[in-house]
């Protein structure tokens, strides 16, 4: 999908579903509140990525787009567009609590690890 097909899509309001939300609607003392991103910063984030997954490189849909922190809340990340990027959702779902670096390194071993073939006595 092109950039400007997911401009479009952002702008109408269909990219990402409930991930995001329009913050024009917001008073200004729900934005003080706010401990998040707003919509206009979330897409800026994905348009400055390239409209890619910031692990693997992959074009995103607005299917399979996902916000990721990159310290994980419950190891201390927050909700700053700083720690947030946008990911492959299947990418997101396997990295789970892990922060990027231990989620590389652990792509890292899988990789390098000789698949175990089926019917065989051993490894490939």
């Amino acid at each position: 999908m092109s950039p400007d097909t997911l401009q479009n899509q952002m702008q109408a309001g269909r990219f990402l579903g409930d991930q995001v939300q329009d913050d024009s609607r917001h008073t200004s003392q729900k934005k003080a509140k706010r401990d998040h991103p707003g919509f206009r910063e979330l897409m800026a984030l994905l348009e400055v990525q390239g409209y890619r997954c910031a692990l693997t490189g992959k074009e995103l849909s607005p299917e399979d787009a996902e916000l990721d922190h990159k310290i994980p809340i419950s190891r201390g990340g927050t909700n700053q567009l700083s720690n947030l990027q946008w990911v492959d959702k299947s990418i997101n779902r396997a990295k789970t609590s892990m922060t990027n670096e231990e989620f590389i390194a652990m792509c890292k071993r899988v990789a390098s690890y000789p698949p175990y073939v089926v019917g065989t006595s051993g490894r490939g």
